[in-house]
């Protein structure tokens, strides 16, 4: 029964977003791998992947929400919620996966630092250094990073 509930409830999602069609069969794969050792109710796990997309919808917009909906890349709900954060200060959505792999949005991030962040892998930094340089505010060959400023608007 809650196999079924939670397909039904990704299912849910998959259709709100657009999503790519059959993704919601991955993100069922990947609730369950999130949640290996069964600590908490695979519907709490499947609920709160489905939560943070809503937050990303409402907050950053459809477009966004559907992206990362497709790549997959982002899993956990703090990472996606911080993946769409990164997209909405001008990110590139290649960058998603590398950073994803390298952790570096596994725990809340500042604004400052996710912008500090995009202007590092703009300028051809690797997603496995993206944490440390935009925490220590330096740029590939350890100059100091140009200041970028971008306003944006959800939806």
């Amino acid at each position: 029964m809650e196999l079924a509930e939670s397909a039904r409830q990704l299912l849910s999602l998959e259709r709100e977003l657009s999503g790519q069609a059959g993704n919601f069969g991955e993100w069922l794969q990947i609730a369950y791998e999130v949640n290996e050792d069964f600590e908490v109710p695979f519907s709490d796990v499947v609920r709160d992947i489905c939560e943070a997309f809503q937050i990303v919808e409402q907050n950053y917009g459809t477009t966004v929400a559907q992206c990362l909906y497709d790549t997959r890349s982002a899993v956990l709900p703090t990472e996606i919620k911080n993946a769409a954060r990164y997209l909405s200060c001008g990110g590139r959505t290649e960058d998603i996966s590398a950073l994803a792999n390298s952790g570096f949005f596994m725990e809340e991030l500042a604004h400052d630092t996710i912008v500090r962040a995009v202007a590092y892998m703009e300028a051809g930094g690797a997603a496995a250094g993206a944490y440390q340089a935009a925490k220590d505010d330096v740029q590939p060959g350890g100059e100091a990073p140009r200041r970028q400023f971008q306003q944006t608007m959800g939806r």
